[in-house]
């Protein structure tokens, strides 16, 4: 049986985040769900796949970043560099209270802050990326204005799927740190899934990353998802397959 917890922790900034532990009755492991950008720990994808693994009894921590969701803070004022640290906290909290995470899953931007984040963690045997991209370039190019304008004003607005988000030019400036993907090892295994129809990120992305990183990668099959992997099936398959590739990891 799986059963779901409420959970709050703290980031290095003080903000309460706010989080969901899909926890088995025996957990072989710890996973954190690190969400898309402008999503939260309960869209389809991170709600679905966590709670699958947990069957798979592999006990999964989804939260909300800073500013996001159920989470405190102004979102206007995060960053990628914000997001690493409420991952580090999330983790930070599971040490604390269960386990090291030893699985890191990121979806979309969340899948990219992961691999700078898996960085930073000591007992992470397998980081997955879903639909991630290899450079913050796709996301701030979603500005509606010049960008000088954005760093002028200090303000901008950001496109995401149609939804506008006002931002701190501090979010631009942070995001230029990230243009070129300057993480080539990792501390454990990655596993790379992408859809090719994913008209947001395009699939070439993942082949950037599987480039770029010298520690062992494999190209995971994904299901014809759109780029949030809104379909619930598609989910399941997704998860499952995580699973038995966590347990070939462990062999």
């Amino acid at each position: 049986m799986v059963t779901t917890k409420k959970i709050t922790f703290k980031n290095s900034d003080g903000h309460v985040l706010h989080g969901r532990l899909s926890l088995p009755e025996s957990p072989v492991c710890f996973g954190i769900f690190c969400h898309c950008f402008t999503c939260s720990k309960d869209i389809t994808a991170a709600f679905v796949i966590s709670k699958q693994l947990a069957h798979h009894d592999i006990a999964m921590l989804r939260f909300d970043f800073t500013g996001i969701g159920d989470s405190d803070g102004d979102f206007s004022t995060s960053s990628v560099s914000h997001n690493i640290g409420d991952i580090l906290s999330a983790n930070h909290f599971l040490k604390e209270n269960y386990q090291e995470a030893s699985l890191l899953i990121g979806h979309s931007l969340g899948g990219l802050t992961s691999l700078y984040a898996a960085q930073k963690f000591n007992s992470l045997k397998g980081i997955v990326t879903l639909n991630a991209p290899y450079t913050t370039k796709q996301t701030i190019g979603r500005f509606d204005q010049p960008l000088e304008e954005v760093k002028r004003k200090g303000f901008g607005n950001l496109d995401v799927m149609g939804e506008k988000y006002k931002m701190n030019a501090t979010f631009l400036d942070d995001a230029e740190q990230y243009f070129e993907l300057s993480v080539t090892h990792l501390p454990a295994p990655l596993l790379s899934m992408h859809s090719i129809n994913d008209d947001v990120i395009p699939f070439h992305h993942a082949a950037r990353i599987m480039k770029t990183i010298k520690s062992p990668v494999q190209l995971g099959p994904m299901p014809n998802a759109n780029h949030v992997i809104s379909d619930r099936e598609h989910c399941m398959k997704i998860a499952n397959y995580i699973a038995q590739w966590y347990k070939t990891l462990k062999a």
